[in-house]
C-alpha cells in the first residue's frame, strides 16, 4: 500500500491503530527502553521517528513508498525495498551497549532472509548482528577473528504470519534467542556486546549490514533495551500485543520455559557463588582447604546452601547408621552428637536462615568428611596415583576430526598420542591433604615422561609402572621404592616395543600389556595392539599369553589368583562393540569370558577390579570411541553373563556412554542414590569394599556421543575422590593434570600362586618341540538347539590369522583390481595424497578412503580377520570330541552337516597354550565358558584334525574361488552363455572404477555379496543382508552380537551353494573338492583377500610415521610365533 494512501486514512483507521498500540503501553514502559521504532511516524527527509524518550530517530535512504505496508501495529516496512534504515548517527551511544535486548515483529516472505539488526565498525571484522538465515534465527558476532554464531533449529515461517522475536545479551549469563509464538528458545554462554568489540561501532542498521545481506520480509515495532530482559518480560511483550490470547497449550509451554529459565539462572548463580568464593575467601586458605571447599560448593550445584546443608545432614545421618550397623563399626558417637547439634541449629534458624550460610554449609561438610574417612574401609592414610595430561592433541585443531582419535580406545595408549608431563605420586595424609611425593620420573632423568597405569607390590613397599621418556619412542616397565628419593629405581624392560599396565603376580613375576605380538586390530590399523604378556621380575622369560589380534586392556588380579582383563574381539561381528571382561590363569591357560561377551550395553567394560570379599567386579563403562567418558558399574556373573542380567549402575546420573542404557535400563547399585554436582565422567575405580571406592571424576559437557571428549572445549581434569555407592563423595586430591589409577598404600593379601599348566618351549631359534593343546567335550550338543544333534556330522576347526601387517591408515590398500604398476600400500588414494606433500616431525596420518574401516580391506563383509580352515573331525554319536589343536592360535568352530555346510557357527575365539588340556561345554548361547575342572586330561585319545583338500591356507577369491567358476560355470555364466544375464561370473574390474573401495573389489565378487543392484551400493559400511546377494553372508553392522540361530545364514541359505549342489544343472561340472572349498569360502564369510595376497602389498612409506616406535609393514611384516619366548626380539627389526 502506498505511503500517500496510508497517510490519507480517516479517523476510524487512527482509532484502530490506537487500540492496538494501547495494549502494548505497559510493556513499553519497561525500564531500559533505549529506542522504539514503530514506523508509524515517517517524516519528511527520510526520518524514521523513535517514539521512546531517547528520540534516537533513524534515517531511511531510498525508501520506496510501496514498501510501507500494513503491519502488526499499524505500519511496517518491507525489506529489501525499504533500503537502509540507519541509526549510525547514534552509533557513539548505541556502540557502548553491553547488556541489551532487541524485540521486533517480523514476517518472512521467502528468499535468502538475512539481517534484522547489526552493529559494526564499518567492516565485517568487528560486528554483532541478529538475523534470519536458512529459516533459523541467528545471533552472531565477529571480533577480529573468525565469524561465530548460535541459532535455533530450522523454523517454519508462514508467509502471512507475524512472529515476535527477541534477542538478548547478558554480560554475565550470555545470549538468548526467543520466538514467542511457539516458544522456540536457545542460549549461548557468549557475552560479546557492541561495547566490547575491538573496533569502535560506527554503523547501526535495521534490515541490512552495510546495505548488504538484506532481510526479505516485513519488520514492525522494533524495540531496543539497554539491559537484558528477563524471559518473563520478553514474553510479556508478546502477550500484551492484543488480539486473541495465547491458548492453554501455549500457557503450559510458557510455564515450562520459565521453569527452564529459572534453572538456568540458578545454575548461573551457583557458578557465581563458586567464583566469588575462589576470588575472595579462597585467597586466604591453603591449597588443600581451598580445593576441598571449592569442590563442596561445586557439589552443591544449583541448590540453595541452607537447603543443601539440610540434605547433607540427612545423608550424613544415613552414612553414620550404615557404618554403625557394620560388624567392625567405628566409634561415631562424637560425630552423631555434632550432627544433631547442626540439625537443631538449622531447624532453629527457620525461614530466617542461618547467620552465615556458607560457613554453616562448610561445617556440615567437614563433619561429613570426618565420618566418611572413619569408615573401616579407609584403613590407609596414603594413596599412590598418576597425575598425567590428556593424550596428545593439537591445541590449534582440538575438536577437528584429525585430532579426535586421542580419545579412541585403540589410540589413547599409543606412542603417537603420548603426552609427556606425567608423574607417579604418593599422596599422604588423605584427610589433611599434604603435598604429594613424586616417585617418578626421577629428577636425574631431566626430561618429562608419559605414563599409563601401575601396580603396588603386595607389601606396599614398591611400585611397578610404565613410562615413556620424551626422547624415547616406546613405553617400558620400571620399578621404584615408595620410600622415595629414587631408591630401588630400575628399568625392567627395554627395546622398541611398548609395555604398559604392569601387574605384580603372586609368584614374583610380572604380567603386563605389550605390543610385542606385532598385531593390529582389524579396524585399528593405526596403532599396534597391546596384548597380555608375562615376564620374570628381571624382565627375562618374556612370553605372550594371548594370541589376540585386537587389543586387550587393564589387567588386574583377582582374589583366587586369576587375571581379570578386558578383551576386544569380534569373530564375524561388527567391530565397534564387545569389549567384555575375561579371566585367565597367569600362565595364559583357561581364558574364559567373565561377563558381557554378547552385550552391547555397556560398550567397553574397562579398568575392572574385584570388589573384596564378593564375586562382583566394579568397572568403568566407557565408549569404544571415547575412553574419557565413563560411567561406573558393577557386574556379577553369578547373576547373569550378559546384559541386562548381573549388571548394576553405580553412577546412576549417567547413561552408558556411546550406547545408552538400552531397552532395559540398568538397576542402580544402591538405593537411595544422589548425584552430587554435575560430574560428567568417571574413571579408574578402586573398590575398597562393597560400599566405598576410590574413583577419578571430571567436569565438562554431559553429552557422551561419538568422540565427544575430543570436541569438548570445557573438558575438565579428573580429580581423585573417595566415594560410596549412595553418591556421597569427598575430594582426596586435585593434581596438575588428571589424577588416575589411584590405589591405597597398604599391604594386601597375596592371592594363591596358580602354577603353570602348560609348556614353555623356550627360544624359537632353538626350534624346540612344541606340543599341541588338547580340547575336549563330553557332549557338544549339551543345551544346544535340536538342529545340531539332528544334522551335525563334523566339527570344522578354523583359525583366525593374526594381523601382523598394516598400511597404517584406514584405506583399501593395494592397487585397484586389473591395474598395472606397483602394488602400493595406499592404492589409488595414496597416489593422490602423497602428490606434492612432505611429512613433518608430527605427521600422523590416520584416514584414507575409509574402505570398510580396514587397512588394508579384506572383504566387503566388514573389518574381519583372515581365516583358514585347519580341518575337520567327525562328531561321535554322543556328541563328544577330543582333538589336538595347534597352541597359541585364535580358534573357532563350526558344526557341519553331511555336505560340510556350517549349520551352526561360533562367533568368538578360544585358544590353548602348548600342552594345555581344556574342556568346553556345548555349542550354546554362551561361548568360552569352560567346565570347573580345568586342566583335567580327557579319558580318550585325541583325534587328529583332517586338513581340507586345498591345504591349510587362507582362501583368495581371485586365486581360489574365481578359478572354480572358470572351470565349472563359464559355459553358461560368461560371454554369450545362456545364463549370463541372470549372473555374469566373468572376472572384471568394478564398473565404478576407483570411486568406491579403491577399486580393489572386482565383479562378480561384488554381485555375489551385494546382489544384482551392487552398482548402487558404496560407502564404508555397505548395507546388505542375508537375502541381498548369493552367499547369504550377514552384514556384520546390522547383525546381532548374539549367537546366530542354526541354519539361518551362510552355506545352508546361500543361493550360490544351493545351485552348486544341483548336480543336474549348475553343479554337474563341479568337482567334490571344488564344491567343498566353495562351501567353506561362504562359511568363512566370503573373504576377498588371502593372507598371502595381503603380504604382497608394498610397505607403506616409513617416513609418514615419525611418531611410531617403528613404522607399519606389509610385504616385510613378520610372522610372530607367540608360543616361544620373546627374549630374542627386543624390537620389530629383530624379526627380519
Amino acid at each position: 500500500m502506498a505511503k500517500s494512501m496510508r497517510l490519507g486514512r480517516g479517523a476510524a483507521y487512527m482509532m484502530f491503530v490506537l487500540c492496538l498500540t494501547a495494549a502494548a503501553t505497559r510493556a513499553e514502559q519497561a525500564a531500559g527502553l533505549s529506542g522504539h521504532w514503530t514506523f508509524d511516524d515517517l517524516r519528511s527527509g527520510g526520518a524514521v521517528a523513535d517514539s521512546s524518550p531517547s528520540r534516537l530517530h533513524a534515517t531511511a535512504s531510498a525508501l520506496k513508498a510501496e514498501c510501507v505496508v500494513e503491519g502488526r501495529f499499524g505500519r511496517a516496512l518491507r525489506f529489501p525495498g525499504a533500503g537502509i534504515i540507519s541509526l549510525s548517527e547514534h552509533a557513539a551511544r548505541l556502540g557502548k551497549l553491553t547488556d541489551f535486548s532487541v524485540s521486533m515483529w517480523v514476517r518472512c516472505e521467502g528468499g535468502p532472509s538475512r539481517m534484522l539488526l547489526a552493529f559494526s565498525d564499518g567492516t565485517e571484522r568487528h560486528r554483532v548482528q541478529v538475523e534470519v538465515h536458512n529459516a533459523q534465527l541467528h545471533f552472531g558476532w565477529q571480533n577480529g577473528g573468525p565469524w561465530t554464531a548460535f541459532h535455533t533449529p530450522p523454523l517454519k515461517w508462514e508467509p502471512a504470519t507475524w512472529y515476535h522475536v527477541v534477542f538478548s545479551n547478558d554480560s554475565k549469563a550470555g545470549k538468548t534467542i526467543l520466538r514467542s509464538n511457539d516458544l522456540q528458545w536457545v542460549a549461548s554462554p557468549n557475552t560479546l556486546s557492541p561495547g566490547a568489540l575491538a573496533g569502535q561501532v560506527t554503523r547501526v542498521e535495521i534490515g541490512s549490514l552495510h546495505g548488504q545481506y538484506p532481510f526479505h520480509g516485513c519488520v514492525d515495532d522494533v524495540r531496543l533495551y539497554d539491559r537484558a530482559l528477563s524471559p518473563a518480560e520478553q514474553l510479556a511483550l508478546f502477550e500484551s500485543a492484543g488480539g486473541k490470547p495465547p491458548d492453554s497449550k501455549w500457557q503450559a509451554a510458557k510455564a515450562a520455559l520459565l521453569r527452564q529459565q529459572e534453572r538456568v539462572a540458578t545454575i548461573r548463580r551457583a557458578r557465581e557463588r563458586l567464583q566469588r568464593f575462589e576470588a575472595g575467601q579462597a585467597g586466604t586458605l591453603g591449597q588443600a582447604e581451598r580445593h576441598r571447599k571449592a569442590d563442596w560448593l561445586f557439589q552443591a550445584g544449583e541448590d540453595d546452601l541452607p537447603a543443601r546443608a539440610g540434605r547433607e545432614i540427612a545423608w550424613t545421618g544415613e552414612m553414620i547408621a550404615r557404618l554403625e550397623a557394620r560388624a567392625d563399626a567405628p566409634d561415631l558417637s562424637a560425630e552423631r552428637t555434632a550432627l544433631k547439634a547442626l540439625e537443631r541449629r538449622l531447624a532453629a534458624a527457620g525461614s530466617a536462615g542461618v547467620a552465615d550460610e556458607l560457613a554453616f554449609y562448610f561445617e556440615v561438610r567437614s563433619l561429613k568428611r570426618r565420618v566418611m574417612f572413619k569408615s573401616p574401609a579407609v584403613d590407609f592414610s596414603s594413596v599412590i596415583c598418576v597425575d598425567a595430561p590428556y593424550p596428545h592433541r593439537s591445541p590449534q585443531s582440538h575438536g577437528t576430526f584429525q585430532q579426535l582419535e586421542w580419545v579412541h580406545e585403540s589410540r589413547f595408549r599409543s606412542e603417537m598420542c603420548a603426552s609427556h608431563g606425567a608423574k607417579l605420586l604418593v599422596v599422604d595424609d588423605l584427610a589433611g591433604w599434604a603435598a604429594p611425593r613424586k616417585l617418578a620420573p626421577l629428577e636425574s632423568l631431566e626430561r618429562e615422561a608419559a605414563m599409563m597405569s601401575f601396580d603396588l607390590s603386595f607389601d606396599a613397599r614398591r611400585a611397578v609402572f610404565c613410562m615413556k621418556p620424551a626422547d624415547e619412542k616406546a613405553y617400558h616397565l620400571y620399578e621404584v621404592d615408595l620410600a622415595g628419593g629414587g631408591k630401588g629405581f630400575r628399568q625392567i624392560t627395554r627395546g622398541g616395543y611398548s609395555d604398559i599396565d604392569p601387574v605384580y603376580l603372586p609368584d614374583g613375576r610380572l604380567l603386563f600389556l605389550s605390543t610385542r605380538a606385532d598385531v593390529y586390530a582389524q579396524c585399528g590399523m593405526w596403532a599396534r595392539s597391546y596384548v597380555l604378556t608375562r615376564c620374570d621380575a628381571d624382565g627375562s622369560n618374556v612370553y605372550i599369553l594371548s594370541p589376540a589380534t585386537e587389543p586387550e586392556y587393564s589387567p588386574s588380579l583377582m582374589a583366587d589368583g586369576q587375571v581379570l582383563f578386558t578383551r576386544w574381539e569380534y569373530v564375524d561381528k561388527f567391530a565397534n562393540r564387545i569389549q567384555s571382561l575375561w579371566t585367565m590363569r597367569p600362565d595364559g591357560t583357561a581364558a574364559s569370558a567373565f561377563w558381557g561377551n554378547q552385550s552391547v550395553q555397556p560398550d567397553h567394560l574397562g579398568e575392572a577390579r574385584q570388589i573384596p570379599g564378593t564375586s562382583r567386579v566394579m568397572f568403568s563403562g566407557f565408549g569404544h570411541h571415547d575412553v574419557w567418558h565413563g560411567c561406573i558399574g558393577i557386574v556379577d556373573p553369578t547373576c547373569g553373563l550378559n546384559y541386562p542380567d548381573g549388571l548394576w549402575k553405580v553412577t546412576q546420573e549417567l547413561r552408558w556412554p556411546e550406547v545408552g542404557d538400552g531397552p532395559a535400563p540398568s538397576e542402580g547399585a544402591a538405593r537411595p542414590y544422589h548425584a552430587s554436582g554435575p560430574y560428567v565422567a568417571y574413571k579408574t575405580p578402586y573398590p575398597l569394599d562393597d560400599e566405598f571406592f576410590l574413583v577419578s571424576a571430571r567436569t565438562g559437557e554431559r553429552e557422551n556421543g561419538f568422540m565427544h571428549s575430543g570436541r569438548d572445549a570445557s573438558i575438565g581434569r579428573f580429580k581423585l575422590y573417595l566415594m560410596d555407592v549412595y553418591g556421597n563423595r569427598e575430594l582426596i586430591y586435585q593434581g596438575e593434570h588428571n589424577v588416575l589409577y589411584a590405589q591405597p598404600v597398604r599391604p594386601r593379601r597375596r592371592p594363591p600362586i596358580l602354577g603353570d599348566q602348560c609348556d614353555r618351549p623356550g627360544s624359537e631359534r632353538a626350534q624346540p618341540t612344541v606340543r599341541p593343546g588338547v580340547l575336549f567335550s563330553s557332549n557338544i550338543f549339551d543345551a544346544a538347539p535340536p538342529e545340531l544333534r539332528q544334522h551335525g556330522r563334523y566339527l570344522r576347526v578354523i583359525q583366525m590369522l593374526p594381523k601382523n601387517y598394516s598400511i597404517g591408515i584406514v584405506s583399501s590398500g593395494g592397487k585397484p583390481f586389473g591395474a598395472d604398476g606397483p602394488n602400493t600400500a595406499w592404492g589409488a588414494w595414496g597416489e593422490q595424497f602423497l602428490r606434492g606433500k612432505s611429512p613433518t616431525a608430527n605427521t600422523d596420518v590416520t584416514w584414507g578412503d575409509s574402505a570398510i574401516f580396514s587397512g588394508p580391506a579384506t572383504s566387503l563383509t566388514g573389518p574381519l580377520g583372515i581365516k583358514q580352515v585347519l580341518g575337520v573331525v567327525p562328531l561321535a554319536a554322543d556328541g563328544s570330541i577330543c582333538i589336538k589343536v595347534p597352541p597359541c592360535r585364535m580358534l573357532y568352530f563350526q558344526v557341519l552337516d553331511e555336505h560340510h555346510r556350517a549349520i551352526h557357527t561360533m562367533r568368538s575365539w578360544v585358544s590353548l597354550q602348548a600342552n594345555e588340556y581344556r574342556g568346553c561345554v556345548g555349542c550354546h548361547e554362551q561361548h568360552n565358558r569352560t567346565p570347573a575342572a580345568r586342566g583335567a586330561a580327557p579319558a580318550r585319545v585325541p583325534d587328529t584334525i583332517e586338513p581340507p583338500p586345498w591345504g591349510v591356507r587362507s582362501l583368495s577369491y581371485v586365486r581360489d574361488i574365481q578359478p572354480v567358476f572358470d572351470r565349472a560355470c563359464v559355459a553358461c555364466h560368461s560371454g554369450k552363455g545362456e545364463a549370463v544375464k541372470a549372473l555374469d561370473l566373468t572376472l572384471r574390474p568394478d564398473p565404478r572404477g576407483t570411486a568406491r573401495w579403491g577399486g580393489i573389489f572386482p565383479e562378480p565378487y561384488l554381485t555375489l555379496l551385494l546382489g544384482r543392484d551392487s552398482a548402487r551400493v558404496g560407502g564404508a559400511c555397505p548395507g546388505f543382508g542375508v537375502s541381498a546377494g548369493y552367499v547369504a553372508v550377514p552384514n556384520t553392522i546390522s547383525t546381532s552380537y548374539q549367537t546366530l540361530p542354526p541354519l539361518s545364514c551362510l552355506s545352508p541359505r546361500s543361493r550360490l551353494i544351493e545351485r552348486a549342489m544341483d548336480r543336474r544343472q549348475c553343479g554337474r561340472n563341479l568337482s567334490r573338492d571344488d564344491l567343498r572349498m566353495l562351501i567353506a569360502w561362504v562359511d568363512l564369510w566370503a573373504m576377498y583377500r588371502s593372507d598371502d595376497e595381503l603380504r604382497e602389498i608394498d610397505d607403506p612409506p616409513a617416513q609418514w610415521f615419525p611418531l611410531w616406535s617403528s613404522p607399519p609393514r606389509m610385504r616385510s611384516a613378520p610372522r610372530v610365533r607367540t608360543e616361544y619366548s620373546q627374549d630374542e626380539y627386543l624390537r620389530p627389526e629383530d624379526r627380519h
